[in-house]
Order: C-alpha cells, then sequence, then structure tokens
C-alpha cells in the first residue's frame, strides 16, 4: 500500500428546477384529417335502412388507410349485432373475423357510427362503455332517427371525439376541420351528345 488515502467525491444532490422554468409537456398529435367518400355515407344509410325499419339501433365501423395528419375511409364494416329499440351490442367473435379480415388488407378503424331512435345525437353512457376505441382523437358518430335519413352533409349527425379521456360532442365548425366529405363521381357532363357511328349501325 502507498499509504494515501483515497478522497470520495461528495455525492452529487439533485437540483430541483422551479415548475415556472420546467419544459411544457408536449402536446399529444393532432388526429388525422379523416376524408370520407360520399359512397361510404351512401352505403352506411342502405345498410341502416333495414333497421330503421324495424325499429332497431343499429351500428358500423369506417375502416381506411391512414398515414401521419391523413386519413381516408374505404370500407363500410357491418359485424354481426344483438340489436333493440334501445341499445345494440356487437357480437364479438364476429368483429374479431372482420378486423382480421381488415387488417389482411392493410386498413384500420377509422371511426364507428352507430344509431339513435330520437333526433338525440348525444353520447349515452352505454355508448361510452362500448365505444369500439377510446384512444385520443378516436371518432363515433351518432346517426338520429334509427339512420332513416340520408345525411349528405352530416347534417343531423352528432360527431364525437375522445379527448382527455371522455368523448367531446364537436361543433360543426370542429366538424368541418376534422372531417373531410369528397366527392366519389365528379360529373360535369351536362348533355350526352350521340355522335356518328355508334356501336349497331
Amino acid at each position: 500500500m502507498s499509504g494515501r488515502t483515497t478522497r470520495r467525491r461528495p455525492a452529487v444532490q439533485p437540483v430541483a428546477i422551479p415548475e415556472s422554468l420546467a419544459p411544457a409537456p408536449l402536446p399529444p398529435p393532432a388526429p388525422a384529417l379523416l376524408y370520407v367518400p360520399r359512397t361510404i355515407l351512401r352505403d352506411t344509410h342502405d345498410a341502416f335502412l333495414p333497421y330503421w325499419r324495424a325499429g332497431v339501433e343499429t351500428a358500423a365501423y369506417w375502416f381506411g388507410v391512414a398515414t401521419g395528419h391523413l386519413a381516408v375511409a374505404t370500407t363500410v364494416v357491418l359485424p354481426r349485432l344483438d340489436q333493440s329499440a334501445g341499445h345494440y351490442q356487437v357480437d364479438v367473435a364476429s368483429l374479431r373475423r372482420l378486423v382480421a379480415n381488415m387488417r389482411v388488407q392493410g386498413l384500420t378503424n377509422l371511426a364507428q357510427v352507430h344509431t339513435h331512435p330520437s333526433a338525440w345525437v348525444g353520447h349515452s353512457a352505454y355508448d361510452d362503455a362500448h365505444a369500439y376505441s377510446t384512444r385520443v382523437g378516436a371518432l363515433s358518430l351518432v346517426w338520429p332517427h334509427y339512420g332513416r335519413a340520408y345525411a349528405y352533409d352530416l347534417c343531423g349527425v352528432g360527431v364525437h371525439e375522445r379527448r382527455d379521456g371522455q368523448w367531446v360532442h364537436l361543433s360543426a365548425a370542429d366538424v368541418a376541420n376534422r372531417i373531410r366529405l369528397i366527392d366519389s363521381v365528379a360529373d360535369q357532363r351536362w348533355d350526352i351528345v350521340c355522335g356518328d357511328g355508334a356501336d349497331g349501325e
């Protein structure tokens, strides 16, 4: 031994950063803008009509592709349901098969859509408990009168978004910033002009 005494460094004490100087937490990523072709609205409405006639609630899901801050609905998914006049319940086995089939095609759930018996399109406690997704930014649309009317511009449909652990009923302005309806066919022909050399001549 050399006889030298090893000096220990004093333990470094963590310095408390005043709350006023601490960096603000990063905001959650902005939800993707959802593009919905009008054929998706039409097909959803068509799927709802038999259940309007039967007087029972029903539900569907919009699946599609999502990348970054952009999503496009491509497919209306209709699981097997147990239905009554005041609620519906999804058959879990049926939903699993449908979701697996969508994943094979590279599609993901973008929104859930269900009907209510009357004009009220709020999100009930039952709706909260049986939502397909509770992730931040998830969308839940409520169609009035069992889906009887074709909501061409989502007029009368309640649009709810998952924020801070609860469902928020979006204003018309918020819906416009969250969902973009797009034409499936844009026809500007006006008239069909018959020319020479038609088939059969």
